[in-house]
């Protein structure tokens, strides 16, 4: 029986999340979102014959105070980790499931140590198939592990719920604790350039190119044009659904499936972005913070490693600027050289994985998405740390995502002397409105292809639409 309400029988949502499942192999992450919406996650012919799921798997179902949760199943294999790591991106809340019969194995620790990294802050531990454990004790002291390996962490505090997937026992109270953890939910920034991550592509008969992802940030409605990155390539939204319904427009924090015109189902890849024409570009060269897990190998400088960001998984090498290597739990600057263009933004949350053998190591963030190539030394490392602290870039991307098209005022005040992002130029007028929908209200200084520090505010060409101006 489906524990939350069919769709069908509120009004269109006014309010979304997503919620995604975490934890071991065969611990009941399919059968618990079975319980909850009604709808088998396990999509394959391959999943259903082999009872574990390899892929990402979607479901919906409505919370009681009518916020409309899109669903993400994750295998638990740690073959699978990167298919883990697409379906982790964006999600609101997490249920990290622990079977009662086996109690925390590998991959529990594992999905708990990605989900830190991706800067998720909301779950619910659920300790599925209690039908099978008749001992209290035996419960309790699975119990009290689980708040040792939580301990910490965004999860410390977090309750508890003991349930069967199999019987129902205890999902109302599992439904009632996600709609009270995404009570206080904020809403996203739906008026911003639109940024899709890309988990899923397919042709349907009849309709062509489909493609699944979560909504970061704006608003997609049915004739935009698109730029699918990082190849560059515009495409026409022929239709848009979200949570099997046809609508005419989806908003950040909802999962989508967009009917697309202009790019072929083998042209596109996992990870894979939609975006806002002109607002993001493809890099291979990364500032980054990074920081590894106490139990993890040190990262020698240029060392290989699996970059996880978004939905994309890009192999690189870590230089680190300072030191000849990263030791466990230690924290350093560097740069990410990678062997292909990927699609990332300041601030952004990465996973890093050894190259070989794949293991979950640790993980960072963005500060500098185009960077150049920095020669190695202290006054490098200092630099990063500079640009990082200044928190120009991010108080300038962070008043356009508030401001939305209308545009705001940003004060320069010590901002760096040139641009680091390409499309960043700084003006010499007084103080005028950055725009997130037109690149031309700021315009580089005409001397001599030179670029001067403005008195006060910085023009931002960051363009989400050609507006014509």
């Amino acid at each position: 029986p489906r524990a939350g309400i069919p769709p069908g029988a509120s009004p269109k949502a006014s309010r979304y999340a997503v919620v995604g499942t975490a934890g071991h192999i065969d611990h009941g992450k399919s059968a618990l979102a079975r319980a909850l919406t009604g709808i088998d996650p396990d999509r394959l012919e391959e999943e259903k014959r082999r009872g574990m799921t390899i892929d990402l798997g979607f479901a919906h179902f409505d919370l009681p105070s009518g916020l409309r949760v899109g669903l993400v199943d994750v295998p638990g294999h740690e073959r699978l980790i990167r298919n883990m790591l697409a379906g982790a991106t964006g999600i609101d809340l997490v249920l990290l499931v622990v079977a009662a019969d086996e109690g925390v194995m590998p991959q529990t620790r594992e999905h708990l140590d990605i989900l830190r990294f991706l800067r998720v802050d909301r779950g619910i531990v659920v300790l599925n198939k209690v039908d099978l454990v008749a001992d209290l004790e035996w419960q309790q002291l699975v119990t009290e592990d689980i708040r040792t390996l939580v301990a910490g962490t965004f999860l410390e505090g977090a309750p508890v719920l003991p349930v069967s997937a199999r019987t129902g026992a205890g999902i109302p109270r599992l439904v009632a604790a996600i709609d009270d953890g995404l009570r206080e939910l904020a809403p996203r920034p739906a008026e911003a350039p639109v940024r899709l991550p890309i988990d899923r592509s397919f042709t349907m008969a009849g309709f062509g190119t489909v493609v699944t992802g979560t909504l970061w940030t704006g608003r997609i409605r049915v004739g935009d044009a698109l730029e699918l990155l990082p190849l560059g390539r515009e495409v026409r939204v022929r239709q848009v659904q979200s949570h099997g319904v046809a609508v005419g427009d989806a908003a950040a924090g909802q999962r989508v499936a967009l009917n697309i015109v202009g790019a072929a189902k083998d042209e596109i890849e996992r990870g894979h972005v939609l975006a806002s024409p002109r607002s993001l570009q493809p890099t291979a060269l990364l500032d980054v913070r990074v920081r590894l897990l106490a139990g993890a190998p040190p990262l020698s400088h240029h060392e290989r490693i699996r970059m996880y960001a978004g939905a994309d998984e890009v192999i690189g090498r870590l230089r680190l600027l300072d030191r000849g290597r990263l030791g466990p739990g230690e924290t350093g600057v560097g740069q990410l050289r990678l062997e292909r263009p990927t699609i990332v933004a300041r601030g952004d949350a990465f996973v890093l994985r050894r190259y070989s053998p794949m293991i979950t190591v640790g993980g960072g963030e963005v500060i500098t998405a185009h960077a150049a190539l920095r020669r190695r030394g202290a006054k490098a490392a200092q630099a990063v740390v500079a640009e990082e602290g200044s928190g120009f870039e991010g108080r300038l991307a962070a008043a356009l995502l508030s401001a939305g098209p209308g545009g705001t005022t940003v004060e320069a005040g010590d901002a760096p002397r040139r641009a680091q992002e390409p499309g960043l130029w700084f003006g010499r007028r007084p103080p005028v409105r950055a725009r997130a929908g037109c690149a031309r209200r700021g315009r580089p200084d005409r001397d001599r292809g030179r670029v001067r520090a403005p008195r006060r505010v910085l023009p931002v060409p960051i363009c989400a639409r050609d507006c014509g101006a």
